[in-house]
């Protein structure tokens, strides 16, 4: 059977499952976050290990510069697109509107805005495994070019730890494709979930 047919039964079933267990499903839900958290596992080792392994095959500095900075641009204009259709759709249907809640005055407190240079200085890692550990990807991405631009300084002892990440990159390729099969549980806790909390 193929995957996309078994994440939809899985899909299916949640709907299903939700409707008659209702909210009292924490077992359940514990398991879809299980999933949610090996989903997150995986993503920063991967950008990592593929961006600098993609990188150290580019033999031109030039061409490498120009790949990194459009990385950087291309995932921070991805995030700004996605941050702002969300406050689209904030707008357009209003969600707790009609519902009567109002908080307290004393929590009405405007947050301070991001400006451009914040952004961007922002982006640098000062530790690098706290930006693994808090899943902030464009600190990774980052890291990841600064790492290409040394290994290929390095020249022939770069060479070795471009091959320990290219087994990396293998490893977290294979990784992911075992713990793809495990969508279709993943999907069924997390839409019973859902509709179960409705």
């Amino acid at each position: 059977m193929k995957p996309w047919i078994k994440i939809l039964i899985g899909l299916v079933l949640g709907v299903i499952a939700g409707l008659v267990v209702g909210h009292k499903i924490d077992f359940i839900e514990r398991v879809g976050q299980a999933f949610i958290d090996l989903l997150k596992m995986l993503v920063g080792l991967i950008v990592f290990s593929s961006l600098v392994v993609g990188m150290c095959h580019i033999s031109d500095p030039k061409k490498l510069g120009r790949i990194g900075i459009t990385t950087i641009l291309f995932y921070a204009g991805t995030t700004v697109l996605a941050i702002c259709f969300g406050l689209l759709l904030v707008f357009i249907m209003r969600p707790g509107v009609g519902l009567g809640l109002a908080l307290p005055a004393t929590h009405l407190t405007a947050g301070q805005s991001i400006g451009l240079v914040d952004f961007l200085f922002g982006i640098v890692p000062s530790n690098p495994f706290a930006a693994f550990s808090e899943g902030n990807i464009l600190q990774i991405i980052v890291f990841s070019i600064f790492f290409a631009f040394a290994i290929t300084l390095a020249g022939e002892r770069g060479k070795v730890v471009l091959g320990f990440l290219e087994s990396v990159s293998e490893v977290m390729y294979s990784l992911t494709h075992t713990i793809m099969k495990l969508a279709p549980y993943g999907v069924f806790a997390l839409i019973a979930t859902a509709v179960g909390s409705v």
